[in-house]
């Protein structure tokens, strides 16, 4: 019995240009008029920031809970003891580091929301002075 050859066959490559050409141009505004709609909260700029922190905040978690597990089937203490430091040690950081991250990005999130609202606030009053500076004249 013949074994089957492990050699790929020969395929002919296109050049370069076909490749890399740029699309036609009504391919182009066709696309642009498909509308693609995402959830509301996916439309925050710190969303996946925060889901990142999240995910390292339950990552901690998880190691934590692995760590405990590892220890538990063992008998020794002497084999113990590493298994729950480092699970609780790098739980614990992942821990604090998604929930500092998280806190940082939460209040940077809250400064631009505030300064957005003091720049309505001062768009107001300067309309509001230049109405009473028009009633005056």
């Amino acid at each position: 019995m013949k074994r089957p050859s492990l050699r790929r066959s020969r395929v002919e490559e296109p050049p370069l240009e076909v490749l890399y050409a740029p699309a036609p141009v009504e391919h182009v505004a066709r696309a642009s008029r498909a509308r693609i709609t995402r959830p509301e909260w996916s439309r925050d700029p710190a969303a996946p920031s925060l889901t990142l922190f999240a995910a390292l905040i339950v990552a901690g978690f998880v190691a934590i809970i692995l760590g405990w597990k590892v220890a538990a089937r063992t008998l020794y203490v002497y084999a113990q003891i590493p298994a729950i430091v480092s699970g609780a040690v790098g739980g614990v950081v992942l821990i604090a580091i998604g929930a500092g991250m998280a806190n940082i990005q939460a209040g940077r999130r809250l400064a631009a929301a505030e300064r957005a609202e003091t720049e309505l606030l001062l768009d107001e009053a300067s309309a509001l002075v230049a109405a009473v500076k028009a009633r005056r004249s």
